[in-house]
């Protein structure tokens, strides 16, 4: 898609998008994949895998991981293990791993409540 060759409803559909072009342990030199951008006083950041975001659209993310949500760490579980149970309803059999993070300025962190959310689950 980033090289314009697929849109992304033909990216979807992609036999070969599973393919794994490089992995630790297979090969002497690997190159990660690097994204860079600003960082927003109390923004959240949903990193996952593909496993996750495969049957999820943006939209549907963006409705259930923003705004009050993100100050709600109850919440935030309940809807990451929702989320996790659809992905697997809707038949993924990727792996599921997902982790919402939220960057909370320095004088802001005595007030928020934290938890470890990460989520992974592998479907065999």
């Amino acid at each position: 898609m980033r090289q314009g060759l697929l849109t992304k409803e033909e990216a979807k559909h992609e036999t070969r998008q599973n393919i794994l072009l490089q992995s630790i342990g297979y090969s002497k030199h690997i190159v990660p994949e690097f994204r860079s951008g600003n960082i927003v006083d109390n923004a959240g950041y949903l990193v996952c895998s593909d496993g996750f975001y495969h049957h999820i659209a943006e939209e549907e993310m963006i409705a259930n991981f923003c705004g009050e949500v993100l100050w709600n760490v109850q919440l935030i579980k309940e809807r990451t293990d929702a989320f996790i149970e659809l992905v697997k309803q809707r038949g993924e059999k990727d792996n599921i791993s997902v982790a919402l993070i939220k960057y909370v300025p320095d004088e802001q962190v005595k007030d928020i409540e934290t938890c470890e959310l990460v989520e992974e689950d592998s479907i065999k």
